[in-house]
């Protein structure tokens, strides 16, 4: 499910997500992407979920380095 959602496609224009090289600020300060960041991460909802699950039951949470493994 979670590799499903396709996050680095969809998060494209996303800092440390995507390509987009701007630099998350500091709290308070102005973040042109905060609103799209926010409607980004509300649409992983049942992949944050999933993750949850996976953790509450003794799983392990990995990113894979090399896909083409």
């Amino acid at each position: 499910m979670v590799t499903a959602a396709d996050v680095s496609a969809r998060g494209k224009d996303m800092p440390l997500v995507g390509d987009a090289l701007g630099t998350i600020p500091a709290p308070g300060d102005g973040w042109p992407e905060l609103a799209a960041s926010r409607i980004f991460l509300g649409e992983l909802t049942k992949e944050f979920a999933a993750i949850r699950t996976a953790v509450d039951a003794g799983g392990a949470i990995s990113h894979c380095l090399s896909c083409g493994d």
